[in-house]
């Protein structure tokens, strides 16, 4: 009794003076009343909700609102619950609290997700917001009296005020806040809130005479959360989580004791609001004071209000200050870190503020159509560009292929046409690759084209110049500028560089361009500047305007308007008179902004362009007319006529994310790209269908092969899902088939191009290692295969299935094959050249080698090779012949393979080349002579400087001469010929001296010129240069005049000569030696004369010695010794096969002038003649032997080499023998002992081709095969010996059954190193079911021993993941935590991540902050602050599974791609230093290296077992397990016709299956009647008697035997046997004694000792019987008719039932 009064007195009292008091509950899933004046009774007033959080109520109007954040909507429904549920907002992100103006009838409501706070009508209508750019509003509470608001932030740990418009925001506690929920206020202006962390109500004075206080500590009642609060009276209500159900208490205002109203909710009850009129007493304010408000009336005291506009419509506040109206001159801007479109009246009143048009995750550039009344922007966040009208309606992607990072774009109002920035990363390999580029596409979605794509890295923004035909952007990065371009972005034209960093904003006035450059990597301060249209005349805007971070800008009217990040603000500055206001305060990441007047400009253009028919006509300027280009879609371009054509020879190419087409009929050389695919696509491989005009490409992204018609390649479409990775793709055009090689699957595959449904797929060869190019001819099927170490070309006959390697060596990596002429070529891309040999492989040249980088499709026709370079990111033409090589495509990302439609060219007698003619695809071009270059029409050759640069000699076509090198032409780059050095004249491939007194200073085609006066060479030949005559001196212009040298001559010395002269005043001798002489060691080449008339140099040069004397005499002068015999050239001597030293000796012979043998001695110690030598390297090179005879100034030289060889090779002294060995495997490792070897002088190796412990492969089945094993032995003299013995490996294998394809499958089957296994591929948007796609024959069972099955992929209620980056050595200096994670939040916020879509970042859970050691470090890192950031993408579609396959696999992509979009924005934050924080005063820099993610986790919905592609529902035949995440057979007497279901069906009484896994009920069975089994019960009844009786007579006869000894047996066997007895008797108890299996019983007692327990072999039998049932369903599952045969392709095979020691009670015997 006590209790009760405790419990309900309170409840009475507050009642007290209420007709009824009610207290409204959001309790997620429905909306309940208590009836707290009547025990607590209990009303659902509306069910089958999703999520409903916040509530509240207007009792007089009986009007009920509560917020869903599942659905993101405002409901509206009664108090009595009489009215239907009605949606009357929608599309919000996170609706959480929400409160009623009970006197104005309007609602406010917070948005935790979108940072706002919103106004609208009771109905929903005239929505505006009021505050943006929060971090996580959670409550709100209003005084409608009053006119002000209050909310709680949970991101800010805060509680808020405003007034009722939303203006003067201000914070009033900031203090004992985690988890501030819900916020009330009473009728004396005293707010409550509840923290559901802390567990706490607190209580503040909103007059602010004191401090907020504590009303009452709950912690004590419960650790869960706490949500919900209301105030009725003195009483406070709030609610409770649980984990099971939820509660709702009530405590006094004054503190005490709460006292539970109820318990039985929903684990987590939200929102309260109370239903009595008497707590709405107010009923006047400013509104009803007075009210003129055309649209809004906003109270802000009790008689103050403000009028305000809606947001989402395009009215503002006209200067009345009531009225709403149509604005005429208005500014848009981007608000990127609210995501949110604005838009500010320029003529409106002054205190009207800007209004929200539209809501996205990242905005960032935005244009307006006057014309059409719709603003263009680009989100950043979901790579797109979006359009939405002016009042907030038809809000739409506009575009989303192809988007990446969209900083700029520009409409061209008159020609119905946007330009757009557009760049981003693709990750087509393990390392990311760039692209950028700008664009244009009509506003309609038509004529899409890319009008830049080289030459660029970060373009950020753009202008246009439409009247006058110029395009302006401004770059980022590797070479920051301001460009002009035409407005087709030909002819750039660099406006700024010098000075530039990072230009953000671009500008136009008639005669000016303008810029702001932010200096953002640098320490500058930012700068406004401006220049003339051409650039000159630069200068800086010198008004003292606000600029911190400044990012977009615009001028109209001589006013500058711009956006700054930094300063949070949108500002406007007279460039006359340089004031200046900020418009708006409190813009996070302000963004793109734009000048728009509704009216616009002209809306039909009267230019050059008006009457075109061209798809896309570009105005022209004063350089250029009119241009006509083509739309990158549609196969077309432009031709010499300058209309969009058809063209017969064309070249496609496969880039990344596109298909590109180039004509090579016309001077148009553009890459259209003709497919453009989604950014995570990657195409490698192409092929074209001339006769249906088909293209067909493989995306190994998702391993299939897609098709389009080429003039229609908008619409693709699938025709073949099986495939993984595809590099190679041919069409046999006469027989309709399409081929391609798969690298993850092994293999070469076919199709017909008629297929429709898979019948003709075939698997022409399987157990390949890293195919890659393939081409079909003649019957052949030619492929490449890039195995490291082991590359190769391979061909096979189509029909033998004969193949046969064709080129085994000197290739590295063949990327790609094409046949010409009966020719085959293959492009090597690491090996950097192009082979040519004939189709069997024979006769093999190289072309182009170190010309390109990593080279991969390839294309020939006639002398013409077309080939792409991954590393240069181009494709190039070049010609057999000339060798010359042309860049015709670039700015790729990385292209693959290449397609050449057409191509056929040739120079006809007619054609309009001045000089010389070369045939390429679609025609020819024209060549040049020496000296000579193609003018501007590209025909007409003329006269250019005789410059050439040295080349590599396989460039040029001919072997060069000695005295000639391979050059390439300055004039004509690409041009290769043989050029004579200096000193030579002639043609190249023959050079002769220049004669005395004439001279050629470097490689040129002119013959040597005469020596200037007054210099000669000094009676020398083949000379660079001329020698001033003695006293002239070289003058400044190269001339000989008259000067006299300081110094005395130098001797000429022997061998050689001296080149004197001046240069530049310097008198200089240079020494010069004979051809095979150098400068002896102790001199040098140069020597100059000093101003004190000495040489400055080492000593005089007086001789020039040879590495090897070419002389062998000496030639006396009379009286002077000679050498009448000197060895000629080199004496060798070899060494003896048993030894390494052997005998020398020479014939030298020395005379003096009178013919008289005069002696002679060798100079140095090195060596004795005669003497003995021992090999050694120092004399097989050659040891210089100088003899030396006379002595004064008459000594002679006689000099020669002497070497020793040894022509013996070595001695295998044992070669192992011949071994066999047997195997059952496919792979086997053999040993033997290693080989021995011996030299005369020294063994340098001994090499076997396989080495002793290697594996063999087995390519036989049930045979034997022989390897040769070769053993080389090798000496130091490169002598060789060899031995061979050979491996037999007998295979001997049980071979398995043979696995059947499933449904939506395919297996390539063959032999590996191990073992002989089976490889499952599932086709399209299937997968390996369990994730198994590996079987194996294993001792001749399968492993695992299921069927392979494929089963669909489906979305699950979400998917999450983790990514991880850390900031370095930072924690020491961090002090609190707490701040860094506010801080990191806030800013990874700021930048929109809060609103893709449903991911879930911002909240604080999502954050994992921690010091410690980072796992990525090699060194020790305690002071590392890691960071984990969980990142979760709800499905926002459906709460449950999806039935439609296309629909379900769309929505899994949807979640992928967003997931995939946030990480990759994510890690562009990390890695660009945007989450870069100061703390403290110092700035905390993220590591850009350190970013890493986790493999995403699926929730999946029940039956679902989850996968990290998504979840599969578990097939009919089957049921899901939890516990182990796995689908399970239904057992035998069981079925399942449905997927994703919990349990199996039990067969009705008397039935049974076959079987497990049973997918039908009519797999149910009745047995057949016992019929015929009578006679035979008989027949064996009747011979067992017969044996019993026979055994009981021979009984009998050995029991009397031995009667007498078994009487003498002692007392203790009587005694056993009486136990023995009793053993049988106590079993004996009416029931079938157990028949145990006595090999088992023996078994468990050897294996457990003594077998005490029953139980033991109870449960030993189970398994032996479970194991024996086990087979037994596999006999009886071959045996089943063909209805019920297991077909459950859709079971992994791990996860397969087939009975185990774990196996249920179901299964059991």
């Amino acid at each position: 009794m006590t209790t009760w009064i405790h419990l309900v007195l309170p409840l009475l009292l507050t009642c007290i003076h209420s007709v009824q008091c009610n207290l409204i509950v959001a309790n997620g899933t429905n909306i309940v009343k208590i009836d707290t004046s009547n025990s607590n009774i209990q009303t659902v007033l509306y069910d089958g909700l999703q999520r409903a959080v916040g509530v509240a109520v207007d009792v007089a109007e009986n009007k009920l609102f509560w917020t869903d954040v599942e659905t993101g909507s405002i409901y509206y429904g009664s108090v009595d619950g009489t009215q239907p549920a009605t949606v009357i907002v929608s599309g919000l992100g996170r609706p959480n609290g929400i409160a009623t103006d009970w006197i104005t009838n309007n609602i406010y409501w917070t948005d935790g997700l979108f940072g706002t706070i919103d106004v609208a009508k009771y109905d929903g209508s005239q929505r505006r917001t009021l505050l943006y750019g929060l971090s996580n509003p959670r409550s709100i509470t209003l005084d409608p009296v009053k006119g002000d608001m209050y909310w709680t932030d949970q991101y800010t740990e805060t509680v808020e005020r405003a007034k009722m418009d939303g203006e003067n925001p201000q914070s009033l506690v900031n203090t004992d806040l985690y988890w501030p929920n819900e916020i009330v206020i009473d009728s004396q202006g005293a707010l409550y809130w509840i923290d559901g962390y802390y567990r706490k109500i607190h209580k503040l004075l909103t007059s602010g005479s004191q401090p907020a206080s504590q009303v009452v500590d709950l912690s004590s009642l419960s650790t869960d959360a706490m949500f919900g609060l209301s105030l009725h009276g003195s009483t406070l209500y709030f609610t409770v989580w649980g984990d099971v159900a939820g509660s709702v208490y009530s405590v006094p205002t004054s503190g005490g004791t709460p006292s539970l109203l109820a318990d039985d909710f929903s684990d987590k009850p939200f929102g309260l609001a109370i239903s009595d009129p008497a707590v709405q007493s107010g009923t006047n304010n400013g509104c009803t004071v007075s009210n003129p408000c055309s649209h809004l009336c906003l109270p802000t005291g009790p008689t103050d209000r403000s009028c305000a506009c809606p947001s989402y419509d395009d009215m503002t506040l006209s200067s009345d200050g009531v009225t709403c109206t149509f604005a005429d001159e208005f500014l848009l801007y981007c608000a990127g870190g609210d995501g949110q479109i604005h838009m500010l009246a320029l003529d409106g009143h002054e205190s009207g503020r800007s209004i929200v048009v539209d809501q996205t995750a990242r905005c960032v550039a935005l244009d307006y159509d006057a014309p059409s009344g719709m603003i263009y922007y680009s989100d950043v966040a979901f790579r797109e560009i979006r359009r939405v009208d002016l009042n907030g309606e038809n809000s739409e992607t506009f575009l989303l292929k192809g988007i990446g990072i969209v900083d700029g774009l520009a409409i061209d109002q008159l020609h119905r046409r946007l330009y757009f920035t557009n760049w981003n990363f693709v990750y087509a390999t393990n390392t990311g690759e760039e692209w950028a580029r700008i664009e244009m596409i009509n506003l309609d979605g038509s004529n899409r084209r890319r009008i830049i794509e080289s030459g660029l890295y970060r373009p950020r923004a753009i202008n246009l110049d439409v009247q006058n035909g110029y395009m302006y952007y401004t770059d980022w990065n590797v070479h920051p500028g301001i460009f002009r371009t035409d407005l087709d972005g030909q002819n750039r034209l660099v406006i700024q560089s010098q000075n530039i960093e990072n230009p953000n904003g671009l500008a136009l006035t008639p005669s000016s361009i303008y810029w702001i450059d932010s200096h953002y990597n640098s320490d500058l301060d930012a700068v406004m500047e401006y220049s003339d249209l051409d650039g000159n005349n630069r200068q800086e805007v010198t008004y003292n305007f606000p600029m911190k971070v400044p990012f977009d800008m615009d001028i109209a009217n001589g006013k500058v308007y711009w956006s700054d990040w930094n300063e949070t603000a949108i500002f406007e500055g007279d460039l006359t008179t340089g004031n200046h206001r900020k418009l708006v305060g409190g813009v996070i990441d302000a963004m793109g902004i734009k000048y728009a007047t509704r009216s616009g400009g002209p809306t039909e253009p009267v230019d050059d362009c008006t009457a075109s028919s061209c798809p896309i006509c570009v105005v022209g300027n004063a350089e250029e007319n009119a241009k006509c280009v083509c739309p990158d879609k549609g196969g077309k371009v432009s031709g010499d006529n300058g209309q969009c054509t058809e063209p017969s020879s064309f070249l496609l190419v496969a880039d990344v994310m596109d298909i590109r087409m180039v004509g090579l009929e016309s001077s148009d050389r553009y890459g259209y790209a003709v497919v453009q695919a989604y950014e995570d696509d990657n195409i490698v491989a192409i092929a074209y269908d001339s006769t249906n005009r088909k293209l067909y490409w493989s995306n190994v992204h998702d391993g299939t092969i897609r098709r389009a018609d080429f003039f229609n390649s908008e619409d693709h479409e699938d025709f073949y899902n099986g495939a993984y990775v595809i590099d190679g793709m041919d069409i046999d055009e006469a027989n309709q088939m399409i081929y391609w090689t798969d690298y993850e699957l092994k293999t070469i595959e076919r199709m017909s191009l008629s297929d429709v449904d898979g019948s003709t797929h075939e698997v022409l060869k399987t157990n390949l290692t890293s195919p890659r190019a393939i081409v079909v001819h003649n019957g052949y099927v030619y492929w490449t295969d890039w195995t490291p170490g082991d590359a190769k070309v391979v061909r096979m006959n189509i029909n033998t299935k004969v193949e046969e390697e064709i080129i085994q060596s000197g290739l590295q990596t063949p990327n790609g094959l094409a046949i010409s002429n009966k020719k085959l070529y293959v492009i090597d891309g690491d090996g950097l050249k192009i082979i040519r040999t004939s189709l069997d492989g024979s006769n093999e040249e190289s072309f182009l080698t170190g010309r390109f980088n990593h080279g991969y499709g390839l294309q020939v026709v006639g002398d013409s090779l077309l080939f792409t370079s991954w590393d240069d990111n181009a494709v190039y033409l070049a010609n057999t012949q000339s060798k010359r090589v042309e860049k015709i495509l670039d700015g790729l990302i990385r292209p693959t393979e290449i397609i050449l439609i057409g191509g056929t060219g040739g120079c006809s007698p007619d054609n309009e080349c001045s000089d010389l003619c070369e045939e390429v695809p679609g025609g020819y071009h024209c060549l040049c002579n020496s000296s000579k270059k193609l003018d501007e029409d590209m025909k007409t050759c003329i006269t250019c400087s005789d410059t050439w640069l040295v080349t590599s000699p396989s460039l040029c076509r001919s072997q060069c001469h000695v005295n000639a090198d391979c050059t390439e032409d300055v004039c004509n780059p690409d041009q290769y010929r043989c050029v004579c050095k200096g000193g030579y004249q002639g043609d190249g491939s023959s050079c002769t001296e220049c004669p005395v007194n004439t001279f050629k200073e470097t490689h040129s085609t002119a013959n040597c010129q005469n020596c200037q006066a007054h210099s000669s060479t000094k009676g020398y030949t083949g000379r660079t240069q001329c020698t001033c005559d003695d006293t002239y001196i070289r003058d400044s212009d190269g001339t000989c005049v008259l000067g006299e040298p300081l110094c005395a001559d130098l001797t000429k010395p022997n061998h050689g000569d001296l080149l004197c002269g001046y240069e530049n005043t310097v008198y200089k001798c240079v020494l010069q030696c004979d051809v095979g002489y150098m400068p002896a060691p102790s001199q040098g080449t140069q020597f100059i004369c000093q101003s004190n008339g000495q040489w400055h140099g080492t000593t005089s040069p007086d001789s020039c010695v040879g590495p090897r004397s070419p002389i062998t005499t000496t030639t006396p002068s009379p009286g002077r010794p000679v050498f009448t015999q000197c060895p000629d050239g080199d004496l060798t001597f070899n060494v003896p096969p048993d030894g390494d030293t052997v005998d020398i000796d020479a014939d030298i012979r020395a005379e003096d002038g009178n013919g008289n043998v005069i002696p002679h001695e060798i100079v140095g110690d090195n060596v004795q003649i005669p003497g003995t030598l021992q090999f050694s390297d120092q004399t097989k090179a050659g040891i210089h032997v100088r003899v030396k005879a006379g002595d004064g100034e008459d000594v002679v030289w006689c000099e020669f080499l002497v070497k020793v060889r040894d022509p013996h090779p070595p001695t295998i002294t044992y070669c192992p023998p011949e071994q066999t060995v047997t195997t059952s495997q496919t792979k086997v490792r053999v040993y033997w002992d290693e080989p021995r070897a011996t030299d005369n002088t020294e063994l340098d190796s001994i090499i076997t081709d396989r080495e002793s412990g290697s594996e063999f492969i087995v390519t036989v089945t049930n045979g034997v095969e022989t390897h040769t094993v070769t053993v080389t032995a090798s000496d130091t003299s490169g002598g060789k010996a060899t031995c061979s013995f050979d491996i037999k490996i007998t295979h001997n294998q049980e071979e398995c059954s043979t696995l059947s394809a499933p449904d939506y499958g395919a297996l390539t089957c063959g032999p590996t190193d191990t073992v002989y296994q089976c490889a499952l591929h599932c086709r399209g948007r299937r997968v390996p079911t369990g994730e198994v796609d590996l079987f194996q024959c294993i001792d001749g069972s399968w492993n695992p021993d299921s069927q392979p099955s494929c089963s669909r992929l489906a979305p699950g209620s979400d998917i999450s993941a983790f990514a991880r980056f850390m900031y370095e050595d930072i924690c020491d200096v961090l002090g609190d935590l707490q701040e860094f994670i506010d801080n990191l939040q806030a800013r990874i916020m700021d930048h929109g991540l809060c609103r893709l879509r449903n991911s879930q970042v911002c909240t604080a859970d999502s954050f994992n902050v921690r010091c410690g050691k980072n796992g990525r470090r090699k060194r020790q890192a305690e002071n590392d602050l890691i960071v984990e950031l969980e990142i979760k993408i709800s499905n926002d579609v459906n709460d449950s599974p999806i039935e439609d396959e296309e629909e379900s696999f769309d929505l899994l992509e949807t979640m992928q791609r967003d997931m995939n979009n946030t990480m990759d924005t994510i890690e562009y934050l990390v890695k660009n230093g945007s989450l870069d924080l100061e703390i403290n005063g110092e700035v905390i820099q993220s590591d850009p290296n350190s970013f890493d993610v986790t493999e995403p986790v699926w929730t999946c919905f029940e039956g679902h077992m989850t996968t990290t592609d998504g979840c599969v529902p578990c097939p009919a035949g089957s049921y899901y397990d939890q516990s182990m995440n796995e689908c399970i057979f239904c057992p035998e007497n069981e079925y399942q016709t449905e997927e994703a279901q919990l349990e199996c069906d039990r067969c009705e009484d008397g039935t049974f299956t076959e079987g497990i896994g049973n997918y039908r009920e009519s797999h149910c069975l009745t047995p057949p009647p016992e019929t015929g089994a009578f006679p035979l019960v008989i027949v064996i009844v009747v011979v067992a008697v017969v044996v019993v009786l026979l055994l009981i007579i021979i009984v009998v006869v050995v029991v009397m035997v031995k009667r007498n000894k078994k009487e003498a047996k002692s007392k203790k066997d009587t005694e056993y046997a009486r136990n023995n007895e009793g053993f049988y008797d106590e079993i004996d108890d009416g029931k079938k004694p157990k028949r145990l299996n006595t090999v088992k019983v023996g078994k468990a007692m050897y294996d457990g000792g003594e077998c005490e327990n029953p139980n033991d072999y109870t449960s030993l039998e189970d398994v032996k019987i479970s194991e024996y049932e086990t087979l037994k369903r596999k006999d009886d599952n071959v045996a089943r008719s063909e209805d019920i045969e297991f077909k459950h392709n859709d079971l992994a095979a791990a996860n397969t039932f087939t009975g185990s020691t774990n196996g249920t009670a179901e299964e059991k015997v």
